[in-house]
């Protein structure tokens, strides 16, 4: 089962989450909502990350952007204490319980591409702990091998995406066969400000 947990992270290494007042009203909307339900909620920065670091400091810090160690955290954390990870521009329906569509053992978000199709992406994502292991292992490998193909010197944000990113995410969903949550919508608004995208580094 995935334990009733929800996971944020601000990694924001040169600005501060106050940065950001859409963050922290959605931030406070999930410490509101788990308090109703009775859920544990846990909120992750740069001051408090180093313990889920663990073997993997130095691939970590040796991540070129910020946004690959932004995707790469939510990871091991999730792999330690299980539960549900969400990203800052999502918030939660008034009485509802996403908990409730838990019927298996992993949440997985999803976006509307531009052919108006679902895909799976990792804004929010829920799994039991210890069961990304493999996940974390390929994202490993998929860095390695973009970092020797010169291409990715000049296409940052495709490196980005390949190595710790949504496209990485998705291919490993499915080698796994997993599949996006498809009514997780009724549950939650997710407002896909897409902030990466105007704050690449």
């Amino acid at each position: 089962m995935v334990r009733n947990l929800i996971i944020q992270i601000f990694l924001g290494e040169e600005e501060d989450i106050n940065d950001h007042p859409k963050f922290m009203v959605n931030r406070d909307r999930w410490r509101v909502y788990c308090n109703r339900l009775g859920l544990d909620y846990l909120f992750f920065d740069k001051d408090n990350i180093e313990p889920y670091l663990g073997p993997l400091k130095d691939f970590y810090y040796g991540l070129r952007y910020t946004w690959q160690r932004i995707d790469f955290i939510r990871y091991l954390i999730i792999n330690k204490e299980g539960g549900i990870y969400v990203d800052l521009d999502i918030y939660p329906k008034p009485n509802m319980d996403i908990f409730d569509i838990l019927e298996q053992p992993y949440i997985l978000n999803y976006w509307i591409n531009k052919k108006g199709k679902k895909e799976i992406n990792n804004a929010m994502m829920g799994f039991e702990a210890g069961s990304l292991n493999e996940l974390i292992l390929y994202s490993q490998e998929e860095t390695a091998r973009c970092t020797k193909m010169p291409i990715y010197d000049c296409w940052k944000v495709r490196y980005m995406l390949n190595t710790t990113g949504v496209r990485m995410f998705k291919r490993w969903c499915k080698k796994e066969k997993l599949e996006y949550t498809d009514n997780l919508h009724d549950y939650v608004t997710d407002e896909m400000t897409c902030t990466w995208l105007n704050n690449f580094h």
